[in-house]
């Protein structure tokens, strides 16, 4: 699923199912508050979700939940939970204190109120009169976790807490405190209650035979309790769900401010989602639980909903649009989330989006453009027509309205002149007896095919303005030829003639050059050297190989099929350059600033682009085989369909750019950051991205073969249906990665760190995660014949309908996984 997120908060989808067979999906949406006075505002750190958190020394996870998972499946109730600590007022040591916890709605009617008293460390004396434990000794912080409240050994409700065969009392206690070593009270731990421990595997229900398997596997059985997912103590519970604009009061639970008032950010938090057909719809969502943590200082509010699904792994829902209103305001209406959808559809990206605004309407001329040469590319040369016609269309389409009316009325006007010419040229022709020379139309378009194409480049440019320059010579020049074979036949009649020459004086239309400057005759030349001022300077087409143009300004500069190979370009400033099919190849552009640049199909092989920096700029299509791109620097950037093979680029960074299609044969990425990337169907056998940053990084439906990625880094990072033979993923740290549909042969995932990743559906013969992390990953029909598990951690892996004939589980850690394959 591709998401589009309005919102600083996480968002997150799980399978589930209220009614098996049938799946679900659940939605989640957790936002993180500072606590503070006043209305909550976003935290700084969003963290990240996560399910149920333990002590590093439980790998069992036997003891206390530290942190309650994000990602229950649903929730009967809202409930509120406490964790963290117990401050004393003004940070002076006191023996005994307490905590409050009250959320209250619009009209101060308590929803639920948590109240603890806490204590000092205590023992229990042998006293045979009196009290029988010692005062609490004073405390300025005190824990408010299972381990400080009533348990012990062997008590099921609390196997990790104090009174219980312990010398020593617990610190956090209900308002009826014990009194004696007999007492057995509930423990007042106001944190998360672990999902192993009785009070809620008790509700997972029992019924888990043959029927089960027959007709609800893999999701819960008939006798499933969905209080299950409540993970806070019962008295923390709501009737209902939060409406998001309550009051909280936290008492005691604040460093410096002893009682503190705030409001939750009445927020309503929507989800729409759209599947593989089109179809989209919204999810209704409540928002289910508010998680105090005095430690760290922040509030999370959790909003969650169910939606019908397809596909078990959800792969039927393709996008996912997640935002925030005011509770004051009306609802947007779903329609201007459609448009938003769309939008996001069309590019997932977002790579209009994060163009700054003054360039986006040169980006959309540009997609326009693209999107226009992708139909032409399909139409065959039988079809040219009028060229000239054809090129002043693709010119109109781009100008604004006014400007696009005059330009038809020139050409128009000059149209018509010609044809009438050529009409009488051929009835004076005809009547001499002479057959008549071809119709005018056929006459330029085998001109213009033999002179201008075939078009392997886009014939609009644009300017350092915004205005498109289009290469209309051809077409003119093809015209002009046409006409001038009339006017050689030396039997024309004169006033024929005279029309001709008015005819052809008409294609020199200034209008005409102001679109192709090249039809004005007479450029500008310029003598080029270094430091030179070349800003907006029309250097097209000349030769400037070898050259010294560094620290030259070319801001703007017109540098289509310049040849600039060999040339020294150090220091050089291209933003705005068009350079489209310039050859540059072996230049010197160590530093160079490009910037906003086009290098569309420009032929950079083997030149130097060391340190130079490219946000915005377009190398589409062009040819950097074997050139050197180390610590190149750029945002946005688009190299889609880019040839990159044998580059150098170690300790690059791109942020957000697009590589989608290239080719990055055994090219080198070592210490890359790649965040945000798009390498959609890139093909990067033998590519190296070892010790690579990739967040958020796309690989899907890329060729990976023998590629190595040891020791990269990176959350949700993307291998979706990638090709994976031999490639090698050792040592990464990669939570959340998806490799949903990758297929491969003896892939390497040695001792590879992937939490909370996503192997469904994907084909992987002979892996090896040997001493892998595993923790919470998604390998449901996944196929993995003979992949070798040994020593790795498949904690809470979730393995249904996995097929793995010959696998290699010695000493793997398969708790609380669900191991139900093949």
């Amino acid at each position: 699923m591709r998401k589009r997120n309005l919102t600083p908060f996480l968002f997150a989808t799980k399978t589930t199912s209220r009614k098996p067979p049938s799946p679900e999906a659940t939605v989640v949406v957790r936002g993180r508050f500072a606590i503070a006075p006043g209305v909550l505002e976003p935290h700084a750190d969003p963290g990240r979700m996560s399910g149920d958190l333990f002590d590093e020394d439980d790998p069992d996870a036997k003891g206390a939940s530290n942190k309650p998972s994000d990602l229950s499946d649903f929730k009967l109730h809202g409930e509120v939970l406490l964790t963290g600590v117990c401050h004393a007022p003004g940070g002076k040591p006191t023996g005994e204190s307490f905590v409050r916890v009250a959320v209250r709605d619009a009209t101060s009617h308590s929803k639920v109120t948590i109240d603890r008293r806490v204590f000092g460390p205590r023992v229990w004396t042998e006293a045979l009169v009196g009290k029988a434990f010692t005062d609490p000794l004073p405390f300025t912080t005190m824990q408010l976790d299972w381990a400080h409240a009533f348990g012990g050994d062997g008590f099921a409700d609390n196997p990790t807490g104090k009174g219980i065969a312990t010398h020593e009392l617990p610190n956090v206690e209900w308002a009826d405190v014990i009194t004696s070593k007999h007492d057995r009270p509930r423990p007042a731990c106001p944190g998360p209650i672990s999902p192993f421990w009785p009070a809620r595997m008790k509700k997972v229900g029992v019924s888990y035979g043959k029927e089960w398997k027959k007709t609800r596997a893999p999701y819960y059985a008939e006798d499933f309790d969905w209080s299950y997912f409540q993970s806070a103590p019962p008295d923390q519970w709501l009737d209902g769900y939060f409406h998001g604009d309550e009051t909280l009061e936290l008492v005691n639970l604040h460093p410096t401010i002893p009682n503190i008032e705030c409001k939750l950010p009445a927020l309503r938090v929507r989800v729409f989602v759209r599947d593989v057909h089109g179809h989209q719809r919204e999810v209704p969502l409540v928002l289910d639980t508010l998680h105090v943590d005095s430690a760290e200082g922040f509030v999370d509010l959790t909003w969650r909903g169910i939606t019908s699904a397809i596909e078990q792994d959800l792969t039927d829902l393709a996008f996912a649009i997640i935002a925030s209103e005011p509770l004051a305001e009306r609802p947007r209406p779903v329609a201007h989330y459609e448009s938003l959808m769309t939008a996001f559809v069309a590019d997932p990206l977002g790579m209009r989006d994060a163009i700054p605004a003054e360039l986006r309407p040169a980006y959309d001329r540009a997609q326009k453009l693209a999107a226009e040469e992708e139909k032409r590319s399909a139409t065959d040369a039988s079809e040219v027509g009028d060229p000239l016609a054809s090129e002043i269309e693709r010119a109109a389409a781009l100008l604004e309205p006014e400007q696009a009316a005059q330009l038809r009325a020139a050409v128009k006007e000059m149209n018509e002149a010609a044809k009438k010419a050529y009409a009488q040229a051929t009835a004076a022709v005809r009547d001499a007896g002479k057959p008549p020379p071809p119709p005018i139309d056929e006459a330029i378009a085998k001109a213009v095919l033999a002179a201008k194409r075939p078009l392997d480049k886009p014939a609009v440019d644009f300017d350092p303005d915004g205005k498109p320059r289009i290469e209309l010579a051809g077409a003119v020049n093809a015209q002009k030829e046409a006409m001038d074979r009339l006017r050689a036949q030396s039997d024309l009649p004169a006033e024929a003639r005279t029309k001709l020459e008015d005819a052809a004086k008409k294609l020199d239309d200034p209008r005409l050059a102001e679109l192709d400057p090249t039809l004005a005759g007479g450029a500008r030349l310029v003598d080029p050297g270094p430091n030179r001022d070349l800003r907006r300077r029309d250097l097209r087409g000349r030769d400037l190989s070898g050259m010294d143009l560094s620290g030259s300004d070319l801001r703007g500069a017109l540098l289509s099929k310049a040849r600039l190979a060999g040339a020294n370009l150090r220091g050089t400033i291209f933003s705005r350059a068009l350079a489209d099919a310039a050859d540059l190849r072996g230049a010197d552009l160590t530093g160079a600033k490009l910037d906003e640049g086009i290098f569309f199909d420009a032929d950079l092989r083997d030149a130097k682009l060391d340190g130079a920096t490219c946000d915005t700029a377009v190398f589409a299509r062009a040819k950097l085989d074997g050139a050197s791109l180390v610590r190149v620097k750029g945002a946005l950037a688009i190299l889609s369909k880019a040839s990159l093979k044998h580059v150098k680029a170690t300790a690059l960074e791109l942020l957000q750019s697009d590589l989608s299609d290239c080719d990055l044969e055994e090219a080198d990425f070592t210490r890359a950051s790649l965040v945000r990337c798009l390498l959609r169907g890139a093909k990067a056998q033998r590519a190296v991205f070892e010790g690579s940053r990739l967040g958020h990084v796309c690989f899907e439906e890329a060729d990976l073969t023998d590629a190595r990625f040891a020791r990269a880094a990176g959350p949700c990072a993307s291998f979706m249906s990638a090709k994976l033979d031999r490639t090698d993923f050792s040592h990464v740290v990669l939570p959340g990665a998806h490799f949903s549909g990758a297929h491969g042969t003896s892939t390497q995932f040695y001792a590879a760190n992937l939490p909370d990743s996503r192997f469904s559906r994907a084909h992987l013969k002979d892996a090896k995660l040997e001493k892998a992390n595993l923790m919470n990953a998604e390998l449901g029909l996944a196929v993995l014949p003979h992949a070798s598990f040994r020593g790795a951690s498949l904690f809470n892996a979730k393995l249904l309908g996995t097929q793995g004939e010959g696998c290699n589980f010695l000493d793997a850690n398969l708790k609380r996984s669900t191991l139900e394959g093949n």
